[in-house]
């Protein structure tokens, strides 16, 4: 896994930057009908951080290139990866276990550091999705644009750009990048 997170750190960075003076719309949430019984995340009650050990909030996001492929994830921390080479099963838990296919590959620590499943730290993640990867700063900007990265890589948009779950969302990025 030790290689894997390496190469997984380097591709995070092969995405687009984002250009901080390039303004893009962003949707806006709205709140529907919170019944447990939906399976429309978007409706679910976020999971905050902080509560019993939990690390991040699990709310709905998606994350969109500017090839319009997109990846998201669910109220319940289930990711969703459309058209993907191969079916797998990702998943965030609350308390900072990412699983694919029910094995733990990455852990979250409560301070934000991600580590493997060998517990090497390879990231560490503030609670705004700004991270440091081979001494770039890469974040999600105002506009949910991913700022840092790559300039001459694909765009990256966070949306909503102002959701509270930017932590799992980097967490996510770097992870597909693998």
């Amino acid at each position: 896994m030790t290689r894997t997170a390496t190469l997984f750190l380097a591709l995070a960075l092969a995405c687009g930057g984002g250009d901080t003076d390039n303004e893009t719309d962003t949707a806006e949430t709205t709140s529907g009908d919170e019944s447990a019984e939906t399976s429309d995340p978007a409706t679910s009650d976020p999971i905050e951080p902080g509560a019993a050990g939990e690390v991040w909030v699990l709310m709905p996001f998606t994350l969109t290139d500017s090839g319009g492929q997109s990846v998201s994830m669910d109220a319940t921390g289930l990711v969703t990866v459309p058209d993907a080479d191969r079916e797998a099963t990702i998943q965030l838990h609350p308390d900072g276990r990412v699983e694919v296919d029910g094995n733990v590959v990455l852990t979250m620590a409560p301070d934000g550091t991600l580590a493997d499943d060998g517990g090497e730290a390879i990231a560490q993640i503030a609670e705004d999705g700004t991270t440091t990867v081979a001494g770039r700063t890469v974040s999600f900007g105002p506009d949910g644009m991913l700022q840092g990265g790559n300039p001459d890589g694909p765009s990256m948009t966070l949306t909503p750009a102002d959701t509270p779950a930017k932590r799992a969302a980097m967490t996510v990025l770097l992870m597909l990048t693998l």
